[in-house]
This record gives structure tokens, sequence and C-alpha cells, in this order.
């Protein structure tokens, strides 16, 4: 905030440190998708998770949560040209 206090933290988590049912939740949910990377944002007493997944056409970026609960946060199409 403005005084300088500590509002959130985040930090780069394994996969396997996802919570169970959010965790069984993406790999059922984003089947066409490899995780690539897990942030956990951790806001007061509040924990939840971003999850950033790849395939072939685009990149999501899904913020869950301790209950298995999640939701594309941001939906991005892959550039084929750059691949050229």
């Amino acid at each position: 905030d403005a005084e300088g206090s500590l509002v959130a933290t985040g930090r780069f988590v394994a996969v396997a440190n996802l919570p169970l049912l959010l965790r069984k939740n993406v790999y059922n949910k984003y089947k066409d998708f490899q995780v690539k990377d897990v942030i956990e944002y951790v806001q007061g007493d509040e924990t939840s998770y971003l999850v950033c997944l790849e395939n072939e056409k685009s990149k999501l970026l899904v913020h869950g949560y301790i209950n298995g609960g999640s939701y594309i946060f941001k939906k991005e199409k892959k550039n084929s040209l750059a691949k050229l």
C-alpha cells in the first residue's frame, strides 16, 4: 500500500504443491494443456494459485483456489508466425 506495508506475496511452487482438489480440477478441465508454471499467491489469510498452462495454440493463466475452484484469468493466442 501507500505506507509501504506488505499486502501480498507470491512465489513459484512445484505442481505437486498445488492443493489436491485444484490439481485434479486443472488436469481434468484443461486436458489439452501442459502446466508451465505455478505461482502461490498469499494475501492476508487467503492463499490462491496462478497456474500457467500452454498448448500449441494458446496460453492460459488460470486463477485457482484451495477448494478446487478456478477460472480463466487470462487467455492468449500464440503467434503461429513466430515459429517460422
